[in-house]
């Protein structure tokens, strides 16, 4: 088997609520400007990228420990080589300083931790979106049936389900759900919390609800989580009226829960993902030579 590279399959995507889930309309925006060097040297293309490294038997290296140390270090030299190149070639990442100029949105990224923060304020309203890049290392092959709304289509019509669309390529390994958590916090104020989702420029809905507290919206505790699991989840999003959901589509874009957010945390989840491999690499390298 090969060793220390991450082997994806056809384009995995988060499995969804398909009767809860609903996507915005992606607006209009320029993607050539995305970090689009990423996904060609994230995990998802190591393996071809570098076929020519050599593999370890993990059998072998179980049963007779310490035989195969020295092809071990050396894999995960020729590893850490050619990431640290990937990474030199890359350079400056623009769309981080591009995203956060345009936003408004701070990021908070801690080295060696999965989660990512953005915050900022919007009036006398804090802000706060949250994801992992966790999520791109736990792909499902799933299509999840949910629909889509395009501002563009005859309201006649069926709306469009992901899996019809023809640019939604099964082997196209770069795309993948990203889970968001969007928290809303303002004084004198029930806390409100969308559970979103977002995939190539596109923000669905899964659902939303309040909290008295915006600590158990907030807060990882076990009291925080048994909160929220068993707070009220909030109606089904697909089944309100059609001038509430345009309603709370505006609210989302005007606080920058847009297209841009859906394309950026993609891309920074590749992006922190490659810095956090090479960390691995390093840390995996350090532990074989003690």
């Amino acid at each position: 088997m090969n060793s220390f590279t991450k082997v994806v399959g056809s384009a995995a995507r988060r499995a969804c609520n398909a009767s809860n889930l609903f996507y915005r309309p992606a607006s209009s925006v320029n993607t050539a400007t995305r970090f689009a060097s990423l996904s060609s040297s994230s995990s998802l293309f190591r393996s071809a990228a570098r076929n020519q490294l050599k593999s370890f038997s993990t059998t072998s290296l179980l049963m007779r420990s310490g035989e195969n140390d020295q092809t071990l270090m050396q894999t995960l030299a020729e590893e850490i080589k050619y990431e640290k190149e990937e990474i030199a070639e890359q350079g400056e990442a623009e769309f981080i300083k591009s995203f956060v100029e345009k936003s408004g949105f701070k990021i908070t990224d801690t080295p060696g931790l999965s989660d990512v923060t953005l915050d900022k304020e919007f009036g006398n309203e804090k802000i706060n979106v949250r994801f992992t890049i966790n999520d791109i290392s736990n792909m499902e092959s799933d299509v999840p049936n949910v629909e889509v709304f395009d501002e563009n289509q005859d309201p006649t019509a069926e709306p469009t389900k992901l899996g019809d669309n023809q640019h939604r390529v099964e082997d196209e390994a770069s795309e993948f759900y990203v889970n968001l958590i969007l928290t809303i916090t303002k004084p004198n104020s029930p806390t409100l919390q969308f559970n979103l989702i977002a995939e190539e420029g596109e923000i669905g809905i899964n659902q939303m609800q309040f909290f008295n507290d915006p600590k158990d919206a907030l807060q990882q505790s076990p009291e925080s989580d048994y909160s929220r699991r068993t707070a009220y989840l909030g109606p089904v999003f697909g089944q309100l009226s059609d001038d509430l959901k345009e309603g709370i589509d505006q609210f989302l874009e005007d606080r920058g829960i847009d297209t841009g957010l859906s394309m950026f945390v993609q891309d920074y989840i590749e992006f922190k993902e490659q810095k956090e491999y090479l960390r691995w690499l390093e840390q995996f390298n350090s532990f074989s030579k003690a």
